[in-house]
């Protein structure tokens, strides 16, 4: 286990202690990390999602891209749609790989807890988790690589005291290199997984109202968001989020499908507005009873 200022600092650093020139990152990936890869000197290729929510297709991408250029030294960087853990589509993945080329778990929207705890995480293939803005577990910012020990930290210590639902957690930590028997008997460990029950109790009861409330509708119930899923184009999509916050009611419209453009990032906008925009409702420790009064409001308004 690596401490790092961020989550994609910490998978910028695995990808430069392995050589990779190129990588392979789903359409809907979040714009800022792809700039950043861009930044730091990387051919970013971008795999096709197909649906919402749908893991994007890395295998056709990646079966075409070593095609054409059979010396490329690849890496797959998969992300997990929406924080929902697609283990088993990982594991069929990384039977596809060369010998030569990289899988990089991103599970940054996902609850770094509950994958550790449950799920059997591959042991040959990079992790990474984010603690950044409006993540499962948002400490303001830092992430958390689960990599072998030739990968090295950017950050080697975190201190933090942060305020949660009434709660105060101190989270101390000084340690690099770490494998993961001595990353779960760290302090900093114990108080991640307290803070991480005690915000996911308080999810939980939103994320089942909300189910009450939405019971009709497509959507996508995760430790990360509310998800629902429109028929909308943007501008009918952002005209309800502004009125929504009259209501005190923030909504996300991310992550939507992405391309890039002479090594810019750009909104796939005709693509977005065929298949019909998302609309996130925050769970986290931002949202109160006024909040949640409000949140009605928003079901009128998607069924005039």
């Amino acid at each position: 286990m690596n401490l790092h200022s961020s989550g994609t600092d910490a998978i910028i650093t695995i990808l430069k202690s392995k050589n990779i020139k190129a990588v392979i990152v789903a359409q809907d990936m979040c714009p800022e990390v792809i700039f950043k890869l861009i930044q730091s000197d990387f051919n970013v290729i971008l795999a096709p999602v197909y649906s919402i929510s749908s893991v994007a297709a890395y295998g056709e991408t990646y079966l075409k891209e070593t095609l054409e250029n059979p010396l490329l030294n690849v890496c797959i960087l998969f992300s997990h749609p929406y924080g929902i853990y697609s283990e088993n589509k990982l594991i069929l993945l990384m039977d596809m790989l060369r010998d030569a080329d990289l899988i990089i778990s991103d599970c940054c929207l996902c609850n770094p807890i509950a994958i550790i705890e449950k799920f059997s995480l591959p042991e040959t293939i990079p992790v990474v988790f984010s603690f950044g803005y409006s993540k499962v577990i948002d400490l303001g910012g830092g992430g958390l690589s689960l990599t072998d020990n030739k990968i090295k930290t950017d950050m080697p210590s975190i201190t933090k005291n942060i305020s949660r639902h009434g709660h105060e957690y101190k989270l101390k930590a000084s340690f690099s290199n770490q494998n993961i028997d001595h990353f779960l008997k760290n302090d900093i460990y114990k108080a991640l997984a307290e803070l991480s029950a005690n915000l996911n109790n308080k999810k939980s009861n939103y994320r089942e109202r909300l189910k009450g409330i939405f019971f009709n509708d497509r959507y996508i119930d995760s430790e990360w968001r509310f998800i629902l899923l429109t028929d909308m184009r943007l501008k009918e999509a952002e005209k309800i989020r502004n009125k929504m916050k009259q209501h005190n009611v923030f909504l996300g419209l991310n992550y939507p499908l992405q391309k890039i453009f002479y090594s810019k990032v750009e909104l796939d906008l005709y693509t977005m507005n065929k298949n019909g925009w998302p609309i996130n409702i925050f769970t986290d420790f931002r949202v109160s009873e006024d909040y949640m009064k409000g949140v009605p409001v928003l079901k009128e308004l998607l069924t005039k």
